[in-house]
């Protein structure tokens, strides 16, 4: 996405619209854009420096990490914001930072039931409990005792 300096007006300028999700180029394939990216910013230029803030939106399709089945998560980026060096005649592409945004906005640990609207699963695989036993140590007194035996023998 690409903003052009000049045609923003001196109070600013708002900026709503969509686009494709491949510009993301999440290369996970966890990871896969639904619907397209969109966006709700405004943009203001001041002293050579352009200022873009608002919000990001985007249907992600992610991998449940317990029971590994895909679901619908909409990540929202509500305080997106950019400050960046630019001149007056410049071109300033924002896909970088739309792109960090929302990597940074992903979830570490996506799960199904992230917004308890249904109980995940778990995993597939059944898991067996099992008690771990304490490490037998060995008695260091019985040592002692038995040295003590043979030193009187």
């Amino acid at each position: 996405m690409k903003i052009q300096v000049n045609q923003i007006p001196a109070k600013g300028a708002a900026f709503e619209g969509k686009e494709q999700g491949d510009i993301l180029q999440l290369n996970d394939p966890a990871i896969r854009p639904v619907d397209t990216l969109s966006y709700s910013l405004f943009a203001q230029f001041d002293n050579d420096t352009l200022l873009v803030s608002g919000t990001l939106s985007i249907d992600l399709e992610l991998d449940c990490v317990s029971c590994l089945q895909p679901f619908i998560y909409p990540l929202v980026v509500r305080d997106f914001s950019v400050e960046t060096p630019a001149g007056p005649h410049d071109t300033v592409d924002l896909t970088d930072y739309l792109r960090e945004d929302i990597v940074l906005a992903l979830p570490a640990h996506p799960r199904c039931d992230w917004d308890g609207s249904r109980v995940c699963p778990g995993p597939k695989i059944p898991r067996q409990v099992t008690e771990e036993k304490e490490p037998s140590q060995p008695d260091a007194w019985a040592v002692l005792d038995e040295l003590n035996l043979r030193k009187k023998n």
